[in-house]
């Protein structure tokens, strides 16, 4: 069952996020994009008013998305990423985050290939967070290095980690035109950190977002074989859809009844 969200999917004022999502029976947050700015990078007052929150309400935020490693490879410098990483780990001690989320690079196109350069300052920073204590988890996106679960396993391996962790989005995966794979390997299940939902199709190149089961990606089947594998790590909303609540809503409804076997 979905118990989680990203914040900003509801809205970036982190007050009215929790409250519009207590509401819908959602008890676990992802933080993303904020009303000052995305994490790490926020203001202090902010991020001030977000501890005071937390401890007032006893709120449990999972993961933190400082869109590590979503620019171009040619776009960072490794000190760079690694100082990106340092800040992203002291804010989710500081908010008690036990995960982060990072990406594999953004692809300058189809044909390029992720040099050594940038898998190495991946593995520097899937090291540093790791080594507090920090769950690094990348988020295959169809315009990044890392679009598939294949893709994923081709970079763990390649950056010869066990450490590292799939958040896995079958709606991005979709729109980077990779099967789903949907004869998912018990290898898989003990990488994937969360599964995030959210569904669309593809329109003159452009990812459509649709309300859940509507879109390309089959939920019904998906729900089936991640079950069958054994996944009972977290599944996570994510419409994307400018309806914010009303769409959370009516997703988190939908899987609900897909969770219980009905029609995807």
């Amino acid at each position: 069952m979905i118990d989680g969200i990203f914040s900003d999917e509801l809205s970036r004022d982190f007050s009215t996020a929790i409250e519009l999502a207590q509401e819908l029976g959602l008890t676990r947050f992802e933080l993303r994009q904020m009303r000052t700015g995305r994490v790490p990078e926020i203001a202090d007052d902010e991020l001030r008013e977000t501890l005071e929150i937390c401890q007032k309400q006893m709120l449990s935020i999972s993961a933190i998305s400082p869109g590590i490693c979503k620019c171009l490879p040619n776009a960072t410098t490794r000190q760079e990423t690694l100082d990106l990483t340092r800040r992203s780990i002291d804010f989710a001690r500081a908010v008690g985050a036990t995960k982060i989320s990072l990406f594999g690079f953004r692809r300058p196109s189809a044909t390029d290939v992720l040099h050594d350069e940038g898998a190495d300052i991946l593995s520097a920073a899937v090291s540093d967070i790791c080594s507090a204590g920090i769950t690094a988890a990348l988020e295959n996106w169809q315009s990044s290095f890392v679009r598939s679960t294949a893709e994923f396993i081709e970079l763990a391996d390649r950056i010869a980690t066990d450490e590292l962790k799939l958040d896995w989005d079958p709606c991005n995966q979709v729109a980077a035109g990779r099967p789903l794979g949907l004869d998912l390997p018990v290898r898989l299940r003990e990488r994937i950190a969360s599964i995030q939902v959210k569904d669309g199709v593809m329109n003159d190149g452009r990812l459509e977002y649709r309300p859940l089961g509507t879109g390309a990606v089959g939920w019904g089947i998906l729900v089936e074989r991640a079950r069958a594998i054994g996944y009972a790590g977290p599944w996570t909303l994510e419409s994307h859809s400018p309806l914010k609540v009303r769409a959370t809503k009516d997703d988190l409804e939908r899987f609900n009844l897909l969770w219980r076997g009905g029609n995807s």
